[in-house]
């Protein structure tokens, strides 16, 4: 064998272990952007839980608890003499926000299937046809993160 047959056969090796590198590559960062994608996930779902274990806790407590969450949500216009079922349904509202907005979160990261969230989507533009929602959206709205606030604005505006 000589040496230029040698080096035809080395730079074929050399090729073919360049290839083989990338593709070991490609893959190594689609499972570490799968891996994130399901830590993502996972976390999401998480604050999910404990949300609604919260507002459990909030909606089986006294007048004082469900005043103070609403106070926590700016509503500082009421007291124990002033607090009615309409603070209960208010109540009821800010824990759909909540989940809504959890979900939003979840597909920005990309962790929910398309399917899924077009479900969810199309879930929340009906509950946001309703006036009483509507009406709660505009008194709490404003202490949601800027982009899901944005993005009910928008469904809001297109009802």
């Amino acid at each position: 064998m000589n040496n230029l047959d040698y080096s035809a056969y080395s730079a074929i090796l050399d090729t073919i272990g360049l290839v083989v590198t990338i593709v070991g590559l490609v893959f190594v960062i689609l499972g570490l952007w799968q891996t994130r994608r399901s830590i993502n996930a996972s976390t999401y779902q998480h604050i999910l839980d404990r949300e609604a274990a919260n507002w459990d806790q909030v909606r089986a407590g006294d007048i004082s608890v469900r005043i103070q969450a609403l106070k926590n949500f700016g509503v500082d216009d009421v007291n124990e003499e002033t607090y009615s079922s309409k603070e209960d349904i208010l109540l009821d509202h800010i824990a759909v926000f909540n989940f809504y907005e959890g979900i939003y979160f979840q597909k920005l990261q990309g962790v929910l299937n398309r399917e899924v969230w077009e479900n969810w989507e199309r879930s929340l533009k009906h509950t946001m046809e309703n006036d009483d929602f509507k009406q709660s959206w505009d008194e709490v709205g404003s202490v949601y993160s800027p982009s899901f606030v944005g993005y009910v604005n928008s469904l809001v505006s297109k009802t």
